[in-house]
């Protein structure tokens, strides 16, 4: 014998009628809205979140593995994006092998930017918000080859101005040539042991 089924108000019917399709239509906008409102970056301006056991997080995959990650990550229907989070106004991805895939493929040209979706700082972890650090530039030293193109310059000016070569870059301490880096900026790798 079927349970017979208690009678409901009218009204409760017709709000549960319109329920569904009230969230469904709100779901729509707040997807609408994110699509307008998601920023495209390119990779190589995210920062990788770093790691204190791992020294350079660029060389973690190789090249046959970055190209088959690139494949599954383009094959998703979501595409390239990237969760990252913006702190003192640098980006740092939540994901580093997600941002590693993008940059590989930005070096070979076939992706120029990418999505980013921006979490909000207050819900990262404070541990995690430690590791977001904006690695100091990389100097590289100058060639050989532009350091005597310098020098023939300077030489050549102060010939044509008839003062004397200005050497003030140069110090001569204990037997050793060293840059002046308060004149110019180049790493020095000699240690002096006491």
């Amino acid at each position: 014998m079927p349970i017979p089924c208690l009678p409901r108000k009218h009204g409760q019917a017709r709000n549960k009628a319109l329920e569904l399709p009230m969230i469904k239509r709100l779901s729509a906008a707040s997807t609408l809205l994110k699509t307008l409102l998601s920023m495209f970056v390119a990779p190589s301006a995210v920062y990788f979140t770093t790691c204190p056991d791992v020294p350079n997080l660029e060389c973690l995959t190789s090249d046959a593995e970055l190209e088959e990650l690139s494949k599954k990550i383009l094959i998703n229907s979501e595409g390239l994006r990237l969760q990252v989070v913006e702190k003192d106004g640098h980006y740092f991805t939540l994901n580093n092998t997600r941002l590693q895939v993008c940059q590989w493929l930005e070096t070979r040209g076939q992706c120029n930017t990418v999505r980013i979706e921006t979490v909000p700082l207050k819900s990262v972890p404070d541990g995690i918000k430690r590791m977001m650090v904006v690695p100091p530039p990389v100097v590289y030293p100058q060639d050989e080859f532009d350091e005597r193109d310098q020098q023939s310059r300077r030489r050549r000016q102060s010939e044509e101005s008839g003062e004397e070569e200005d050497t003030s870059l140069l110090n001569e301490t204990e037997g050793d040539i060293r840059m002046d880096t308060s004149k110019q900026l180049m790493p020095t790798n000699t240690y002096f042991l006491k």
